[in-house]
């Protein structure tokens, strides 16, 4: 990172600004407790080999591995409404990486209203980003990752390095301080994390969180009001 503190402590705010099938919103979270742990990752082994990238190629993954004895199938994959996990992705050397919301999901394009624009190729700029990069990955929800190596004549082997935080929320229903955050004008300003893939997935909220849907970027306090007073988390 840039000498930033990447990871958030109790009392931060934190904003997740969701775009999905059901449209555009935020999720206002206070952080209560917070723990951070790094995580050795080292290789990703495929069928025992390690992933190799050949020039100007990708791979999807998603990261599982034996933790203390203990087998992890999908080291992101959690179902707590009142946690967030916070990760930090570091590779050597570094890659392109496309965070798959939800795994599995095709995202090869955005769509608006029956035309699909900003085609997307693997490692193109579009979508991607360049490691490190920290995310948050809501709960129930599985997530796959894809590399993909930019360079143009060498082979990689990439080394992984994981930091964890995981986080303890409540959810903000105070309508001042949304509307503020909204409006840019609360101080500090909390840090944003967008989840987003080339085209809109879909998140069933009242089903998967417990509340009727996010707050539009655009809402007044009477609509921020009548929002939070329905969610129950």
């Amino acid at each position: 990172m840039d000498g930033r503190k990447w990871y958030l402590e109790p009392n931060d705010f934190l904003v997740e600004h969701w775009v999905t099938e059901d449209g555009e919103g935020v999720i206002v979270l206070r952080v209560v407790k917070s723990f951070v742990r790094p995580f050795d990752y080292g290789l990703h082994m495929v069928e025992g080999t390690p992933m190799s990238l050949s020039p100007q190629s990708g791979s999807t993954m998603k990261f599982q591995g034996t933790f203390g004895l203990v087998r992890i199938d999908d080291l992101t994959h959690y179902t707590d409404v009142k946690s967030r996990l916070h990760l930090l992705i570091k590779t050597f050397p570094p890659l392109r990486l496309y965070p798959y919301f939800p795994a599995g999901y095709l995202q090869t394009d955005l769509q608006i209203g029956n035309e699909s624009i900003l085609a997307a190729e693997e490692g193109a700029d579009w979508g991607y980003l360049e490691t490190p990069i920290d995310i948050i990955v809501p709960p129930k929800i599985r997530m796959q990752f894809h590399f993909y190596n930019p360079y143009g004549t060498e082979t990689v082997k990439p080394l992984f390095k994981l930091y964890i935080g995981s986080y303890v929320v409540e959810y903000v229903k105070d309508v001042d301080v949304i509307y503020a955050i909204l409006r840019k004008k609360y101080k500090p300003e909390p840090r944003w994390f967008t989840l987003y893939g080339f085209k809109k997935f879909r998140y069933p909220f009242k089903e998967l969180l417990g509340i009727t849907k996010p707050i539009p970027l655009d809402a007044e306090p009477d609509e921020i009001s009548e929002i939070v007073r329905e969610w129950e988390v």
